[in-house]
């Protein structure tokens, strides 16, 4: 898969990052590159964010904070220096700090948001396996395993994880 595809399937969707020379040494160059190059869609898997023009470091957990939730401020993508994984992350009153990952990397991520929103549009739209609301389970099972190709880590916790499992029931 190269950028260029996915560029052109998300075109003014992409927003790009302006990512500072101190952040640029605490990260890899392919991230660095998919988020001042190519950029992230503001909606990622069923949540949509808000991007900060210019990523920052968050100290507390060595990470660097790409934006927050549009409805929520206080629920924020990030993704870590130690790793390079991305998450959100959000605050609770009630219980600890809460973390959802969504891939091992900014590359990652995007693969499977771009390979996501395709089979959304070739595959379900289209009711390639049958009708969606007898056939979800199928569907769910086809979507795991393009995302399972690209980023094994994805479908066993987190976000991707949660979504398919959706999937599966019919919920989404």
């Amino acid at each position: 898969m190269n950028y260029t595809t996915i560029i052109d399937h998300f075109g003014n969707q992409l927003h790009r990052f302006v990512v500072p020379e101190n952040i640029k040494r605490k990260l890899d160059e392919e991230s660095v590159y998919v988020l001042s190059n190519i950029g992230l869609p503001q909606k990622i898997v069923y949540i949509k964010f808000s991007f900060y023009s210019e990523v920052f470091i968050d100290e507390t957990d060595q990470s660097i904070v790409l934006g927050y939730h549009a409805r929520y401020k206080d629920w924020e993508m990030k993704l870590s220096i130690n790793d390079c994984s991305i998450y959100h992350y959000w605050k609770s009153e009630k219980d600890a700090d809460a973390y959802c990952f969504y891939n091992s990397s900014v590359k990652k991520l995007l693969l499977c948001l771009y390979e996501s929103d395709v089979f959304y549009f070739n595959i379900i739209a289209k009711q390639a396996l049958g009708d969606y609301h007898k056939h979800h389970d199928e569907y769910s099972k086809a979507l795991e395993s393009i995302i399972t190709k690209i980023d094994p880590d994805a479908t066993t916790k987190g976000a991707w994880y949660s979504y398919i499992e959706e999937m599966s029931t019919g919920a989404v």
